[in-house]
């Protein structure tokens, strides 16, 4: 299922969902019209640059994960046109550590992305962390096992939330959803939210 135009905006999911996999939060007052708490329409004009589409082997053995010698932040993980769009609308992110089954990856960055002055379960959410491909043979399993559905992809492995089980998915169907490339992992809430997401 090759992703579609980023004109449209990827759907929103449910912090209900990300709690599943992602530490969460929770809101006891009503939720918010859906006026309030609309996602804003993310028209990128740039794209974000990609790794290179002939490498297939996501995992190659005996690789380390590279230093994180650069600190990676929310604004700087999607695109400038991401952060635009959402901050004009109002919008905010909270920095979080990256966690896959609610385990920590070292140096990794999770940005819940959100409108946090009204009473909403409306987020997006963006991950990414260095490993190395031990590491991810580990966490593939871990996520096979769970029940998240593998797929070889040009840029790496992906594995995505069963869709019978995702609270919202993209326009091809797609829930939450792990990209594993060569030396990193990228997370977003849809399949077409990893677009957004900037190469280190």
């Amino acid at each position: 299922m090759a992703p579609r135009s980023l004109a449209r905006l990827l759907p929103a999911i449910t912090i209900t969902a990300a709690m599943l996999l992602l530490a969460g939060c929770s809101d006891t007052q009503p939720p918010a019209s859906d006026a309030e708490t609309a996602a804003p329409v993310v028209d990128p004009t740039e794209q974000p640059n990609s790794p290179d589409e002939t490498d297939t082997d996501a995992n190659s053995d005996d690789e380390p994960a590279p230093d994180a010698t650069e600190q990676r932040d929310c604004e700087s993980l999607v695109t400038a046109g991401t952060v635009t769009a959402l901050t004009d609308a109002g919008w905010s992110v909270v920095q979080k550590e990256f966690r896959i089954l609610g385990k920590p990856v070292k140096d990794g960055i999770e940005c819940m992305w959100g409108n946090y002055d009204v009473p909403s379960d409306h987020v997006q959410v963006y991950g990414w962390a260095p490993m190395s491909a031990s590491e991810a043979r580990d966490h593939q399993e871990g996520l096979r096992a769970a029940g998240w559905q593998r797929e070889e992809d040009p840029r790496g492995i992906i594995l995505t939330a069963d869709p019978n089980y995702s609270m919202s998915v993209d326009e091809d169907g797609y829930g939450m959803t792990y990209l594993f490339r060569d030396n990193d992992v990228i997370f977003a809430d849809t399949r077409q939210g990893l677009l957004l997401i900037q190469t280190p």
